[in-house]
């Protein structure tokens, strides 16, 4: 589910908005998504938000609905600086430093992603290592030894 190309590591930006538009363009030039997908990803954070709030610190799990979705995978994003995201649940405020855009190209099995990714949220030390991994290699390598979706 993880690739080195899909790893984006101590991203600068400066808001919500230009980060998914980063992303997007990052994504739609890898072939991964549609030109459709950065409006609706927009759209869809801001209906139901993805914030999560955990001890080591706040993610976020930005997705879309599959018609957007054109090669399947997740991409790993850890902000250099935090973004104000909007939590799940409460929709209370979530400084968010690391971000998997969840890119399911097939509809009836992004429950079990989502499911399988927030069974991880609750293991400390492989969000630790993931945050203070130096590269892209080391991020991938700790994805991949967790098996994470």
């Amino acid at each position: 589910m993880f690739s080195s190309e899909t790893i984006e590591l101590d991203v600068m930006t400066a808001s919500q908005d230009d980060l998914f538009r980063l992303i997007a363009e990052k994504l739609q030039g890898l072939g991964y998504v549609n030109s459709d997908y950065l409006e609706a990803l927009t759209k869809r954070e801001s209906v139901f938000p993805t914030g999560i709030n955990t001890p080591v610190c706040g993610l976020a799990i930005p997705h879309t609905e599959s018609d957007y979705i054109e090669k399947q995978g997740i991409a790993f994003v850890r902000l250099k600086e935090t973004i104000r995201f909007k939590e799940m649940v409460s929709n209370d405020p979530v400084d968010v430093k690391m971000l998997f855009f969840l890119l399911v190209k097939n509809k009836a099995e992004q429950v079990k992603f989502l499911s399988d990714l927030m069974g991880k949220f609750s293991d400390d030390a492989f969000l630790t290592a993931l945050l203070v991994g130096k590269d892209e290699s080391a991020s991938l390598e700790t994805l991949n030894e967790r098996k994470v979706v």
